[in-house]
């Protein structure tokens, strides 16, 4: 190594290794010479060849001129238990100091394309001082990759087999290259995304290898809002034509042995504990949270402050945001958006809870598609991070960690601010960390800013059994007043963002003319923004958007990542690439070309949106054929049937949000495939997916719902008892219950039998639920009032909602859905007392 090359080590890489943000790759030049158990040394590629073209009795005119490939091929064919001889030659006697110390420094994830056992074998000898080493999870390129990581317990990947696993194979000839890439594992597609995302360090080989080469050679930057990442590669020897081809990939060779470098690079980085490590991406959490619930939380949770930070030498234009761009920390930070009153709302009411005796708040922004709910939610949270330290976004792409969550934060001091956006899925958690709140002694006051739309948010609110009314405050936003227009178009004018439909008229008319029910935008924000700020109307410009995407795989991708986006998740590249068996080198020529503009990468998840939930629905319901949309959904219910098990669910992985979102009967009804005519999409869609989850209850609770709002009820009804044969779920029992009701209400043969059995089961749930969830008396007494209005069995069902309405009235007398019932209860039944 020269001095320069000494530098970059110092500067570049070194700093990088000490925060844990670099992914290694391993080649045969880490493991060359090291002793093995055949009392030979592990071989090179020239050695290996020799090895297996002697054992198999050829002559060294043959191995001149053999390749290791074909050397390969004469091995399986020629050496009797081929197995034991490669095990022999790559399973390691002992392992040198600076071996092991790979191992016990933070790499992002390390993959190897060696099949030896050096780094089981540090990975074995480091465990006996765990608590100062990464906990490396040791995977064969077969492996699934796991439902869930922590920075803790980085991956060491095989990529090409190990000797350690013998019958699950290896990568070595021609055949099983090609294989592998057109099979594209997890880990293959993951490699291949830590290449293009940078900070990758290479060492100990060219890596010719086709399936790493490739994304070698194809190397690009994703995404050019992003900090621009270098790769490096350390070799014994390279030629100048090598060396600039390196360079113009954004890849900085070095000239070292293996040995040499990382001797050197140890020099100046020195292991940290578990402890300091995870601590350092976390200073402001608490020393006795343990350090694995500190390691969900820094991988789970983004600072405010930190992420205002991240984003001060990002440049793009303002204007971005008024054509309709994701909600943004830079656009926060740059104050692009205009404050309306119901920022200043959510701001002053996180500063008097603060002020207040009250432990724990939820406020809930609420409102419409697209009507400014992230937004304001981002402004309050920046504001708020001005003056305390533990504001925090969810990032996860996962489910919460309850017990991680809650030893993270109890022992802070002061307030606590967790911002979570299209949080409906994380009710479950959230009732339980505010009840802990309320119940236990803590030194801070935990407050969850919570942006849904309120439909959702109606739909879910149940979850918050544990959460007493007075802690959740709503902030709704709805159509815009005079006075946020008036804001709103001051702060465009601010920006130099000219609006050609307002030319020529004074201020207030061309506020008036913003909030004009009939002769303007009726105060839609989203519309007001784009119509103005294109000239075009909402819809002219999103279809011509569309239009000009190129038929066939381009759009096919736009469309897949628009049905994700508008169920408000990100989909992982990995997925798209296995859903269109493509590479991820091509996915992202498309995504740069013909796609730019119209996705977003996220660099930190690896993940793709469209550039809004409300644009994304707008094209699935307008410009998205339905047939293509029934068939990718498929397509891509196939590929995440892959990635989780039945037991995988409890921890709410991103593979399986995406499944139960898109396949939720709310959403393939009321926004993929609207009204009776399309409902044939659908039942072909449940049709095919039940091969692919025939063993999960939610897919058959969401199946019956489907078949009862298409009047088929027999069926919904063998649905939800099959799903309850699965899975006893409230949610199942709930469906099953209110159905049979239904079915004696309607049935033109219905019995008593039903209805008895409907009663039974609600009533049950009551007992069970309905001290803290008002949802069982209002599910069992309007089935029974529509019922007692239809005509039948009308004194049982007055004596039951009596004893039913006298009993939820001592816990859910404010409910606003168990006070409709009770209204609907005395309309029907006006001669019944009720205490």
């Amino acid at each position: 190594m020269n001095n320069e090359e000494k530098k970059i080590i110092t500067e570049e890489i070194a700093p990088l290794l000490q925060n844990g943000d670099i992914t290694l790759f391993l080649g045969a030049g880490v493991s060359i010479g090291t002793p093995a158990i055949n009392d030979l040394n592990i071989p090179s590629t020239a050695e290996l060849i020799e090895r297996i073209c002697n054992e198999a009795g050829y002559d060294d005119e043959v191995v001149s001129s053999a390749d290791l490939p074909t050397a390969f091929g004469v091995g399986e064919d020629e050496i009797d238990n081929f197995e034991n001889f490669l095990i022999s030659n790559f399973t390691a006697k002992t392992i040198y100091p600076w071996q092991l110390k790979i191992f016990q420094n933070w790499w992002r994830a390390i993959f190897t394309t060696n099949i030896d056992t050096i780094p089981e074998l540090c990975i074995e000898s480091n465990k006996s001082q765990s608590s100062k080493f990464p906990s490396y999870q040791i995977f064969n390129y077969k492996d699934r990759e796991p439902i869930q990581s922590l920075p803790t317990s980085p991956p060491l990947v095989y990529l090409h087999g190990k000797v350690s696993s013998p019958l699950d194979g290896f990568i070595f000839d021609n055949v099983s290259y090609a294989e592998h890439s057109v099979n594209q594992s997890d880990w293959l597609l993951k490699s291949a995304l830590h290449i293009s995302h940078g900070n990758c360090l290479f060492v100990g080989s060219k890596f010719k290898e086709s399936d790493i080469e490739t994304s070698l050679r194809r190397r690009q930057i994703w995404d050019s809002n992003e900090p621009n990442r270098n790769n490096w590669i350390v070799l014994r020897s390279f030629t100048e034509l090598e060396r600039k081809s390196y360079i113009k990939r954004g890849i900085t060779p070095i000239r070292a042995e293996a040995e040499e470098f990382f001797e050197f690079l140890f020099s100046l980085v020195s292991p940290l504990s578990k402890h300091k490590f995870i601590r350092r991406k976390a200073p402001f959490l608490s020393e006795s949270a343990d350090d694995s619930s500190v390691a969900w939380f820094t991988k789970n949770m983004s600072s405010v402050n930190e992420e205002l930070m991240r984003v001060a030498s990002k440049n793009a234009p303002f204007s971005l945001f008024y054509n309709g761009a994701m909600p943004d920390w830079f656009y926060v930070r740059n104050k692009v958006p205009a404050e309306l009153s119901a920022y200043k709302k959510l701001t002053r009411e996180i500063i008097n809870f603060e002020q207040s005796e009250e432990k724990a708040k939820v406020f809930a922004v609420l409102g419409p598609l697209a009507s400014g709910k992230t937004t304001i939610s981002m402004l309050a949270v920046s504001e708020i991070s001005k003056t305390h330290n533990n504001v925090y976004k969810f990032i996860g792409m996962d489910g919460i960690d309850i017990e991680a969550l809650w030893n993270a934060i109890k022992d802070l001091k002061g307030l606590v601010v967790i911002f979570i956006d299209a949080s409906s899925s994380y009710y479950y958690a959230i009732n339980e960390i505010v009840e802990r709140t309320i119940d236990r002694s803590t030194a801070c006051k935990i407050c969850f800013v919570l942006e849904e739309r309120t439909i959702h948010f109606e739909r879910n609110k149940r979850h918050f059994t544990k959460i007493p009314l007075r802690v959740i405050s709503k902030i709704r936003l709805e159509k815009l007043n005079y006075e946020d227009a008036k804001c709103l178009y001051n702060k465009t004018l601010e920006l130099g963002i000219t609006f050609e439909k307002l030319k020529g008229i004074s201020l207030d008319c061309a506020v008036k003319k913003i909030i004009d029910f009939d002769d303007g935008y009726n105060g839609d924000l989203l519309a007001t923004l784009y119509d103005l700020s294109t000239g075009k109307s909402y819809e002219e410009r999103l279809s011509e958007e569309f239009y000009e995407i190129e038929s066939g795989l381009p759009k096919d991708i736009f469309e897949t990542i628009s049905l994700v986006t508008a169920s408000r998740l990100q989909i992982p590249v990995n997925y798209l690439c296995e859903v269109y068996s493509i590479s991820i080198d091509s996915l992202l020529k498309i995504v740069n070309s013909q796609l730019q503009d119209k996705v977003n990468y996220r660099g930190t998840s690896m993940t793709l949106t469209s550039r809004h939930h409300s644009i994304a629905q707008y094209h699935l319901e307008k410009n998205i054929d339905k047939r293509s949309l029934k068939n990718k959904i498929i397509e891509l219910m196939k590929c995440l049937s892959k990635k989780f098990t039945i037991e995988d669910i409890k921890r709410h992985p991103i593979s399986y949000k995406i499944y139960s979102k898109v396949l939720s009967f709310h959403y393939l009804t009321e926004t993929l495939f609207k009204g009776v005519k399309n409902y044939h999409y659908i039942h072909e869609i449940y049709s095919e997916c039940q091969r692919y989850f025939s063993d999960d209850g939610i897919f058959w609770l969401q199946y019956g719902r489907f078949l009862e709002r298409d009047k088929n009820i027999p069926d919904a009804l063998h649905c939800f008892r099959k799903g309850l044969g699965l899975y006893d779920s409230f949610q199942l029992r709930h469906a099953l219950g209110q159905l049979l009701l239904k079915q004696y209400r309607v049935g033109d043969k219905s019995t008593m039998d039903e209805f008895n059995e409907g009663v039974l089961i609600l009533k049950n749930e009551i007992d069970l639920r309905g001290a803290t969830d008002a949802y069982p008396y209002t599910a069992l007494g309007n089935e029974l009032i529509k019922i007692y209005n239809g005509g039948k069995n009308q004194d049982q069902c007055a004596s039951i909602l009596k004893e039913i309405i006298n009993r939820g009235l001592k816990h859910h007398r404010e409910d606003e859905y168990f006070s409709a019932m009770v209204s609907r209860y005395f309309a029907a039944v006006k001669d019944v007392e009720v205490q």
